[in-house]
């Protein structure tokens, strides 16, 4: 938790120091496939990240290599109940967004109630999928779920000051990194 707070906090104080020094021209200077192609390759990464927990299968790593390295060998303990929710959300999720169009001229809804309920999916797939869950007891099927959820907002706090959790490279310091070359 530290770590995804000093990360959030040190992103936010860069970008506004580049919003300061009115530093935006630079993304000209980026060509459109460039960031394109960026934009993809985070997508097939995120994508690639969630292929596991959609299909019940513990994965780790943090490249496309690792992810797939640790997931195909595991493919043959899919659960199957985790894997049928995980898709049927999912292909819920892609009409809501693309096949609710048709739906909406079928039964004459204005544009913005089609773009409301667009945008009310994801929490119908999860209501929907909690509902299953509890309703099947698919929790004893090793269908993994949150449990308890703790009550009110955790306590606002300052991020850690610690230095190395600051300064770390994967695994490495930074100034082990930059004194060294990566093997």
């Amino acid at each position: 938790m530290g770590a995804a707070v000093a990360i959030a906090m040190l992103s936010g104080l860069m970008l506004i120091a580049m919003g300061l020094l009115r530093l935006g021209f630079l993304a000209n200077f980026l060509s459109h496939p460039v960031i394109a192609g960026f934009i993809t390759a985070a997508a097939v990464q995120i994508a690639a990240g969630q292929v596991g927990p959609l299909l019940g299968i513990k994965t780790h790593g943090e490249s496309l290599r690792d992810i797939l390295s640790s997931l195909l060998p595991k493919l043959g303990e899919v659960n199957l109940y985790t894997a049928a929710i995980g898709l049927a959300s999912a292909v819920f999720l892609l009409w809501a967004r693309r096949g609710l169009e048709s739906l909406r001229l079928a039964v004459g809804l204005r544009d913005r109630r089609a773009d409301l309920l667009s945008k009310v999916a994801p929490a119908v797939a999860i209501v929907a999928a909690t509902v299953v869950v509890w309703g099947f007891g698919l929790d004893a099927q090793s269908v993994a779920i949150l449990g308890k959820l703790p009550q009110g907002l955790p306590a606002i706090t300052l991020p850690p000051v610690d230095v190395a959790l600051w300064t770390r490279r994967r695994g490495r310091t930074w100034r082990s990194w930059a004194s060294s070359p990566e093997p």
